[in-house]
């Protein structure tokens, strides 16, 4: 207990930095979900075909989503060393670079949604009612992929240069006109027509649009810091792709491939029953909205222990990791209690089956005991050990495991033809089987003493 005590002693200035930094990435990322939870909860009063069917296709983006960021992770790793030289104009070039390949990605994923939506659909479920609702959505759902690749990477392009709060006040806007159109589109008020999920569809469409306006605005219009003009949005400059690619590739491949992994689990899940596929999006962004502050660790922690690393002293690291830890325990143990406890309360604002309803509680039992270990896990992955600018451990260890657990869930769920709850079980007991690797890679520091060499 005192060596706990001593710790938490020494390592006061860092956590005085930790919790800030911790509430502010939450905030970020519940506004950055809150868009989703709107469309969800609001189209599952409405519908629990609809639901399902928005579903699929926030799983379709989070693929797009998971390419974005590994574009914007290029663009702050490499764009970070022209700002730190002061060289404002080759972070244009090195910016407008990440935002071309995030653009492409984003009209590719558009055209195939546009053009293929009823086989983009059944790769997720053969349940025709949902199939047809979800082309409904998905023609007109689209249309923001390409505005989700254009929005994301100039938020990043402001991150570099610590312009945190556009941010947070985009998608608060785009919340809260979301959550008013999806009021008078969905089910037909303020003398609007009753549109469904075409509703949903056109309100966060619109949202997402005035979004993407808000930002441009500022960045081409109001910063300070970078001065974007037009011209320089639109110069795209060879002479620094290769540069680019060495930095970005490696993360924009493994985030789609987790991102086709994480799709994958949901496709399964979609083949078993249309109830599982329901409750699973149900659950999941539940969950989700639980965790921000769990995930939000992982980023606080990113650039605390970066701090700690440069004073190179081995004794504060290690004490301010071992209380970094604690943290995350109680964090995740809190997180658990809350979905659990809560679960009944929120799922009843749904318009559910029996059936369907039941399945969600039981999924979100699952998530509050495995949402323990991820929310210690995760953290020490993206924050601490990454912390040094080595991600290569986080990738591996996130595919590997995603696809292990998946191809094994898929092998009981269509050989055994076990519950969609022992299944769903499985899909998510990666991060069980994750901790004990992390915690032992974490304590063993040698990350640390390899960031020291350098």
């Amino acid at each position: 207990m005192r060596g706990i005590a001593w710790a938490f002693r020494t390592s006061k200035p860092l956590l005085r930095k930790f919790f800030p930094l911790m509430v502010m990435f939450a905030l970020q990322s519940l506004l950055a979900l809150a868009v989703i939870f709107a469309d969800n909860i609001m189209l599952g009063i409405y519908s629990e075909q609809s639901m399902a069917a928005a579903s699929i296709v926030a799983q379709i983006q989070f693929i797009l989503q998971q390419f974005v960021l590994g574009a914007g992770i290029g663009i702050t790793i490499l764009g970070s060393r022209y700002l730190d030289k002061k060289d404002a104009n080759t972070f244009k070039k090195i910016a407008v670079i990440g935002l071309v390949f995030s653009i492409a990605a984003g009209i590719l994923l558009c055209l195939i949604a546009f053009l293929c939506p009823q086989w983009a659909l059944s790769l997720f479920t053969n349940d025709t009612a949902i199939i047809e609702e979800g082309v409904r959505y998905l023609r007109i759902m689209c249309w923001t992929f390409i505005i989700v690749s254009i929005t994301l990477p100039l938020l990043y392009i402001l991150q570099s240069v610590q312009t945190m709060w556009v941010g947070m006040v985009a998608p608060a806007l785009a919340t809260c006109i979301n959550v008013a159109l999806n009021y008078a589109l969905i089910y037909g008020n303020f003398g609007a027509p009753e549109l469904g999920i075409q509703g949903a569809g056109y309100a966060t469409l619109i949202s997402r649009g005035v979004e993407l306006v808000f930002v441009l605005i500022y960045v081409l219009a109001a910063d300070k810091k970078i001065r974007f003009s037009i011209r320089e949005l639109f110069y795209f400059d060879r002479y620094y792709v290769r540069d680019y690619l060495r930095a970005a590739r490696p993360s924009m491949l493994s985030g789609t491939i987790l991102g086709i992994a994480m799709a994958a689990q949901v496709s399964l899940l979609g083949h078993i029953s249309s109830e599982a596929l329901a409750a699973n999006g149900v659950a999941t962004i539940i969950f989700m909205m639980f965790a921000t502050f769990g995930f939000a660790q992982g980023n606080a922690a990113h650039v605390t222990v970066g701090h700690v690393l440069d004073s190179n002293q081995m004794y504060l690291v290690k004490n301010y990791v071992k209380v970094l830890q604690l943290i995350f325990i109680g964090v995740g143990l809190l997180t658990g209690a809350l979905v659990f406890a809560t679960k009944g309360l929120i799922v009843s604002a749904y318009s559910l089956s029996p059936a369907t309803h039941d399945l969600t509680l039981r999924f979100l039992t699952v998530l509050s005991i495995s949402g323990i270990f991820l929310i210690y896990s995760q953290p020490i992955e993206s924050g601490i050990i990454s912390s040094t600018g080595r991600t290569a451990w986080q990738k591996w260890i996130d595919n590997i495991f995603a696809w292990i657990f998946t191809l094994f869930a898929t092998i009981i769920g269509f050989g055994l033809r076990l519950s969609p709850t022992f299944i769903f079980a499985v899909t998510k007991a990666d991060a069980l089987f994750k901790s004990p690797l992390n915690a032992i890679k974490c304590n063993r520091y040698k990350w640390a003493r390899k960031a020291f060499e350098d």
